[in-house]
């Protein structure tokens, strides 16, 4: 479920009436339009107080804000069972093509990137090994599961050898960590980053993509900056660094048509966030 303001997740359940809920996560993100991070968190928790009773509500307890939100709310709940669910020794293997994670002394393979890919993984297995699912048929559908268009979709270019991780739908500072995070796993290639930086953070948009900055200035070979009102404090802490290489665009159909003069083979390029000109 999606929302973008307070109620609107409550809204939902008035419809579908759902008698399973799994929250895998309350982060900063479009703030603009909640107005606070307190109504983000309201918001999430709705699915959780809609949940009827004798039934369950799963959440990822790899998050200490989680857990301590569920505690604050519990109260509120009528669901028989709250399960917070933790996956545990998540591990990149082979320069990206998969991770490994384990889930109740349980070891399971993915091809989906990203460490926060194995944690909702592991609430599903736990949602269903609750519905009673056979363990070799959980694993083989955990094997089958593939890339989505856009969400850390891993794409090779056979020919120039370039790997590209293609993250342009996700926008928020989860997604943004989340591929940092991938991006330090490997040293043996070139590492180009194109980005508009977070977007939608209102009045917490300067700070958060300063601090995403910093971060990729120890990660990253080249940067590349979509430029638009919420890049701006991204772009002027890189101009601060005499040392490191960046490149500014106007707009992403401008960069798209240079990627030929700054990408090279062996390198891999993420694009993170791929916003319209509606932020400029």
């Amino acid at each position: 479920m999606g929302a973008y303001e307070l109620g609107n997740i409550a809204e939902l359940c008035t419809m579908c009436h759902p008698d399973i809920g799994i929250i895998t996560a309350i982060w900063n993100q479009h703030l603009e339009r909640f107005g606070s991070y307190e109504n983000v968190k309201k918001t999430k928790m709705e699915l959780a107080q809609s949940i009827p009773k004798n039934w369950s509500v799963f959440f990822d307890a790899n998050q200490k804000d989680l857990i301590a939100y569920f505690d604050e709310y519990m109260s509120t709940f009528h669901a028989a069972h709250v399960f917070g669910v933790k996956a545990s020794q998540v591990e990149y293997r082979a320069n990206y093509w998969w991770i490994t994670f384990v889930y109740k002394d349980v070891i399971y393979n993915t091809k989906l990137l990203a460490k926060h890919s194995a944690h909702q993984i592991a609430l599903c297995v736990a949602l269903a090994k609750e519905l009673n699912m056979d363990d070799i048929l959980i694993q083989k559908w955990i094997d089958e599961l593939t890339y989505i268009a856009h969400r850390l979709q891993l794409i090779k270019n056979e020919k120039t050898n370039v790997l590209v991780i293609d993250d342009s739908y996700n926008g928020n500072e989860a997604g943004f960590l989340s591929t940092i995070d991938l991006l330090r796993s490997n040293k043996s290639r070139r590492k180009v980053y194109i980005t508009p930086g977070v977007l939608e953070l209102g009045e917490e948009s300067k700070e958060v993509n300063k601090g995403l900055g910093e971060m990729l200035y120890d990660e990253v070979d080249l940067l590349v900056i979509i430029k638009n009102s919420a890049s701006q404090a991204l772009l002027e802490w890189y101009k601060s660094k005499w040392d490191k290489v960046f490149k500014v665009f106007i707009t992403r159909e401008e960069c798209h048509a240079d990627l030929g003069d700054f990408v090279k083979s062996w390198d891999c390029v993420v694009f993170q966030n791929d916003a319209t000109q509606n932020y400029v």
